[in-house]
Protein backbone atom coordinates (compact mmCIF):
# COMPACT_ATOMS: atom_id res chain seq x y z
CA UNK A 1 0.00 0.00 0.00
CA UNK A 2 2.83 2.42 0.81
CA UNK A 3 4.40 1.75 -2.57
CA UNK A 4 1.25 2.94 -4.40
CA UNK A 5 1.06 6.02 -2.19
CA UNK A 6 4.64 6.89 -3.17
CA UNK A 7 3.85 6.41 -6.86
CA UNK A 8 0.74 8.60 -6.60
CA UNK A 9 2.66 11.32 -4.78
CA UNK A 10 5.40 11.19 -7.38
CA UNK A 11 2.82 11.44 -10.14
CA UNK A 12 0.98 14.32 -8.47
CA UNK A 13 4.11 16.32 -7.68
CA UNK A 14 6.15 15.75 -10.80
CA UNK A 15 4.07 14.72 -13.79
CA UNK A 16 0.84 16.63 -13.21
CA UNK A 17 2.54 20.07 -13.05
CA UNK A 18 4.45 19.28 -16.23
CA UNK A 19 1.30 18.17 -18.03
CA UNK A 20 -1.05 20.75 -16.53
CA UNK A 21 1.09 23.85 -16.68
CA UNK A 22 1.14 24.12 -20.40
CA UNK A 23 1.23 27.40 -22.19
CA UNK A 24 -2.51 27.31 -22.83
CA UNK A 25 -1.96 27.36 -26.58
CA UNK A 26 0.79 29.96 -26.45
CA UNK A 27 4.23 29.66 -27.96
CA UNK A 28 7.21 31.35 -26.36
CA UNK A 29 9.70 33.39 -28.35
CA UNK A 30 7.16 35.06 -30.62
CA UNK A 31 7.78 38.64 -31.71
CA UNK A 32 5.51 41.16 -33.46
CA UNK A 33 5.13 40.91 -37.21
CA UNK A 34 3.11 43.73 -38.77
CA UNK A 35 3.11 45.06 -42.29
CA UNK A 36 1.31 46.07 -45.46
CA UNK A 37 0.87 44.30 -48.78
CA UNK A 38 0.75 46.30 -52.01
CA UNK A 39 -0.25 44.92 -55.40
CA UNK A 40 0.74 47.15 -58.29
CA UNK A 41 1.31 50.00 -55.77
CA UNK A 42 -2.22 49.64 -54.33
CA UNK A 43 -2.92 48.28 -50.82
CA UNK A 44 -4.21 44.71 -51.19
CA UNK A 45 -7.30 44.05 -49.06
CA UNK A 46 -8.66 40.63 -48.06
CA UNK A 47 -5.57 38.68 -49.05
CA UNK A 48 -4.00 35.77 -47.18
CA UNK A 49 -0.34 36.26 -46.28
CA UNK A 50 1.66 33.16 -45.25
CA UNK A 51 5.20 33.08 -43.88
CA UNK A 52 6.86 29.69 -44.45
CA UNK A 53 10.19 29.12 -42.66
CA UNK A 54 13.22 28.58 -44.87
CA UNK A 55 15.58 25.71 -44.10
CA UNK A 56 18.03 28.19 -42.58
CA UNK A 57 15.34 29.50 -40.23
CA UNK A 58 15.79 26.86 -37.54
CA UNK A 59 12.07 26.64 -36.83
CA UNK A 60 9.23 24.68 -38.32
CA UNK A 61 6.50 27.12 -37.32
CA UNK A 62 5.01 29.31 -39.98
CA UNK A 63 2.77 32.32 -39.47
CA UNK A 64 -0.11 33.84 -41.39
CA UNK A 65 -2.53 36.75 -41.54
CA UNK A 66 -5.33 38.27 -43.56
CA UNK A 67 -4.96 41.82 -44.80
CA UNK A 68 -7.50 44.48 -43.85
CA UNK A 69 -9.02 47.06 -46.21
CA UNK A 70 -5.76 49.05 -46.13
CA UNK A 71 -3.59 46.01 -46.92
CA UNK A 72 -2.30 45.87 -43.33
CA UNK A 73 -1.69 42.60 -41.50
CA UNK A 74 -0.58 41.24 -38.11
CA UNK A 75 1.01 37.80 -38.14
CA UNK A 76 -0.21 34.93 -36.01
CA UNK A 77 1.34 31.57 -35.25
CA UNK A 78 -1.13 29.86 -32.92
CA UNK A 79 -3.50 32.59 -31.74
CA UNK A 80 -4.85 35.75 -33.31
CA UNK A 81 -2.10 38.38 -33.66
CA UNK A 82 0.31 36.50 -31.35
CA UNK A 83 3.27 37.13 -33.64
CA UNK A 84 5.96 35.12 -35.38
CA UNK A 85 9.23 33.47 -34.47
CA UNK A 86 12.36 35.37 -35.54
CA UNK A 87 14.01 33.98 -38.65
CA UNK A 88 13.94 33.85 -42.42
CA UNK A 89 10.72 33.20 -44.32
CA UNK A 90 9.42 32.75 -47.83
CA UNK A 91 6.19 34.71 -48.16
CA UNK A 92 3.18 33.73 -50.22
CA UNK A 93 0.17 35.94 -50.85
CA UNK A 94 -3.15 34.77 -52.23
CA UNK A 95 -6.37 36.50 -53.09
CA UNK A 96 -8.96 34.35 -54.76
CA UNK A 97 -12.58 34.38 -55.78
CA UNK A 98 -14.40 31.15 -55.10
CA UNK A 99 -17.51 30.09 -57.00
CA UNK A 100 -20.74 30.78 -55.13
CA UNK A 101 -22.18 27.80 -53.28
CA UNK A 102 -25.31 26.11 -54.58
CA UNK A 103 -28.30 27.19 -52.50
CA UNK A 104 -30.16 24.58 -50.43
CA UNK A 105 -33.38 24.71 -52.47
CA UNK A 106 -31.57 24.08 -55.77
CA UNK A 107 -29.59 21.28 -54.16
CA UNK A 108 -32.77 19.69 -52.73
CA UNK A 109 -34.54 19.83 -56.11
CA UNK A 110 -31.53 18.40 -57.91
CA UNK A 111 -31.22 15.54 -55.42
CA UNK A 112 -34.92 14.72 -55.72
CA UNK A 113 -34.70 14.72 -59.52
CA UNK A 114 -37.02 17.70 -60.00
CA UNK A 115 -34.32 19.60 -61.89
CA UNK A 116 -31.04 18.59 -63.49
CA UNK A 117 -28.00 18.83 -61.26
CA UNK A 118 -26.36 22.24 -61.51
CA UNK A 119 -22.86 22.29 -62.96
CA UNK A 120 -20.23 22.29 -60.25
CA UNK A 121 -17.87 25.15 -60.85
CA UNK A 122 -14.87 24.26 -58.72
CA UNK A 123 -12.43 26.63 -60.36
CA UNK A 124 -10.86 29.21 -58.11
CA UNK A 125 -10.11 32.52 -59.80
CA UNK A 126 -6.84 34.13 -58.74
CA UNK A 127 -7.32 37.87 -58.33
CA UNK A 128 -3.57 38.53 -58.23
CA UNK A 129 -0.68 36.92 -60.09
CA UNK A 130 -0.80 33.22 -59.07
CA UNK A 131 3.00 33.06 -58.83
CA UNK A 132 2.69 34.68 -55.40
CA UNK A 133 0.61 31.73 -54.15
CA UNK A 134 3.55 29.31 -54.41
CA UNK A 135 6.61 29.44 -52.15
CA UNK A 136 8.76 28.21 -55.04
CA UNK A 137 7.79 31.08 -57.34
CA UNK A 138 6.76 33.96 -55.07
CA UNK A 139 10.25 35.45 -54.90
CA UNK A 140 9.32 37.23 -51.67
CA UNK A 141 11.62 36.66 -48.69
CA UNK A 142 11.43 38.36 -45.30
CA UNK A 143 13.74 38.18 -42.29
CA UNK A 144 12.13 38.76 -38.89
CA UNK A 145 14.66 40.09 -36.37
CA UNK A 146 14.92 39.06 -32.71
CA UNK A 147 12.68 41.95 -31.62
CA UNK A 148 10.18 41.53 -34.45
CA UNK A 149 9.32 43.71 -37.37
CA UNK A 150 6.54 46.28 -37.31
CA UNK A 151 7.15 47.68 -40.80
CA UNK A 152 7.12 44.75 -43.20
CA UNK A 153 6.36 46.05 -46.67
CA UNK A 154 5.48 43.49 -49.31
CA UNK A 155 5.29 44.88 -52.86
CA UNK A 156 3.86 42.61 -55.52
CA UNK A 157 3.73 43.28 -59.25
CA UNK A 158 1.12 42.24 -61.80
Amino acid sequence: MKQWTLVLLLFANVLVPVIGCGSKGQLSGLVPGHGVVFYDDTPLASATVSFTPTQENGTTRGASATTDEKGAFQLMTLNRNDGVQPGEYVVTVTKVERPPPVDEETLRKAMSGEIPAPPLDTKIKHLINPKYADAKTSGVNVTIGPKGDQQIEIRLEK
